[in-house]
């Protein structure tokens, strides 16, 4: 546990830019003038799967974490465009399984209490299961190895359990501890009296409250590209990873 986190602060600690970056971006995203949710959600989606992208660069490879903002790589390693679509399946199936699993257990009448208590448990549970059986696909699409469900199915037995603590004791516990720093604050900033957050002064406080808790969440990620990449560190062969690194040295 203590390693996990250790590692995570490393890579936070030294790309503490590449934080920042992201955090204002995802602030940004909601004063953008988008009027389609499809819009804000697939701008989430690209900012999310280009930092996860180069997270797993940097992790796996050693790699800076400006590449994540490559879309093509020569020789045997892989760009970013790729690397979204592989997310979009996990999204995919999360978002399937929410739909499902609301239509046949939730009330004909839609309601704020039952899609929360429901539709977003369901998709968390799903997302979760799916890095544990599945997830190793993504730092082995990154080194440039087999990422197919085949391949993925054979390493499950070694990566599974592993996989599955890594998450509880890193992204789920720190999630959690992040929900409960961020229900004292909305509660100790109610007892304010008479405080307008919506407009000037107190709108540039709401801002950097926003970005705050946006490195809470990718830290969070952090913790969980650290425990894939891990766990596929075990599998892969030493020569797969030497060649995707000195490859990626000779691009540099």
């Amino acid at each position: 546990m203590i390693s996990l986190y250790r590692q995570s602060w490393t890579c936070l600690r030294g790309n503490l830019w590449f934080y920042l970056l992201f955090a204002v971006q995802l602030v940004l995203r909601d004063q953008l003038p988008l009027s389609s949710r499809a819009a804000r959600l697939f701008l989430l989606l690209a900012l999310h799967s280009t930092f996860v992208f180069g997270l797993h660069r940097h992790i796996l490879l050693g790699r800076s974490v400006i590449d994540g903002f490559e879309t093509r790589l020569a020789g045997t390693t892989r760009g970013g465009v790729k690397f979204f679509l592989l997310l979009q399946v996990f999204f995919g199936l999360r978002l399937a399984a929410g739909v499902v699993g609301y239509s046949a257990l939730g009330p004909e009448q839609f309601s704020r209490t039952s899609f929360l208590s429901l539709f977003v448990p369901i998709t968390l549970l799903t997302y979760g299961l799916l890095l544990v059986l599945f997830g190793t696909a993504m730092p082995a699409y990154v080194a440039g190895g087999r990422f197919g469900i085949g391949a993925t199915f054979g390493r499950i037995r070694a990566t599974a359990l592993p996989v599955l603590g890594g998450l509880l004791i890193g992204p789920v516990l720190f999630s959690i501890a992040g929900i409960a720093v961020g229900v004292a604050v909305i509660a100790g900033l109610a007892l304010l009296p008479g405080a307008d957050w919506s407009s000037w002064p107190l709108l540039p406080v709401v801002w950097l409250l926003q970005g705050f808790f946006s490195l809470f969440g990718l830290f969070s990620t952090t913790l969980a590209v650290v425990v894939l990449c891990n766990a596929y560190r075990k599998t892969a062969p030493d020569w797969l990873l030497a060649a995707a690194r000195g490859e990626w040295a000779k691009s540099a």
